[in-house]
This record gives C-alpha cells, sequence and structure tokens, in this order.
C-alpha cells in the first residue's frame, strides 16, 4: 500500500482554475516590492501562465510536506531568485 500512495503522490496533479489574469495579479501585488519585482516578468498572459505552472510544479514537489501560505511564498522567492 506504501508503493501505492508513493505513486499516487508522484503523479498527482495541481491544477489552477485559470481564473487569475494580470489585471487582478496587478492589484494583488501593487506597492510591494517583490510584486514589482515580479510584474517586470510577466509581460503578458502567456509569461502569467508560464508563471503559473512553475509555481504549480514547485509546489507539487512539496505535497508530501504540505502545502501553506509560508511554502507558497517560499516557491515563489525561488522562482524571483531565478
Amino acid at each position: 500500500m506504501e508503493k501505492l500512495a508513493e505513486y499516487f503522490l508522484e503523479h498527482l496533479v495541481l491544477d489552477m482554475d485559470g481564473a487569475l489574469d494580470l489585471d487582478e495579479l496587478r492589484e494583488m501585488v501593487a506597492d510591494t516590492p517583490d510584486g514589482e519585482e515580479l510584474l517586470k516578468h510577466l509581460e503578458t498572459e502567456d509569461d502569467l501562465e508560464e508563471f503559473i505552472i512553475t509555481l504549480v510544479d514547485g509546489l507539487k514537489d512539496r505535497l508530501a510536506e504540505g502545502i501553506r501560505k509560508d511554502t507558497i511564498l517560499e516557491e515563489l522567492d525561488a522562482i524571483l531568485e531565478s
């Protein structure tokens, strides 16, 4: 059963509902230093989609330990530093 559980954890798909657009993101990160840095990287909807895919891929690796607000913030920092 442990192998089955590991299989499911490794193959679990994390997905977003696709509702976030650049205007909403701009509002959420307005007047924050990291937000300004993020917006410099996200100029088009395609950039936003790629960013979300990168974030979700990083979070998938952390599913076993749990995903919390601080986990997401750590992943966002890692993306900004790369």
